[in-house]
């Protein structure tokens, strides 16, 4: 992954019904270019962790695995 970072934003969006919530939240990020180092590598981990955590949510699943899980990523 190379990229420039000239900014970044966060969108996120919730909603409670019934008494379920559902969040969902996207950062983008604009580049002009490539970077390298350390925010390559920041931007991979967290691209990581966020795909192992949507393959290991499922119900009745404990909160405490996934984040030992992506701990252990670290």
């Amino acid at each position: 992954m190379i990229l420039t970072i000239l900014f970044s934003f966060d969108r996120d969006m919730g909603c409670h019904i019934d008494g379920f919530i559902a969040v969902v939240a996207h950062t983008h990020v604009i580049t002009n270019g490539p970077v390298t180092g350390r925010a390559a590598d920041v931007l991979a981990a967290a691209n990581t962790a966020a795909e192992v955590a949507m393959r290991l949510v499922r119900p009745g699943k404990k909160v405490q695995s996934l984040s030992q899980v992506i701990f252990s990523l670290s």
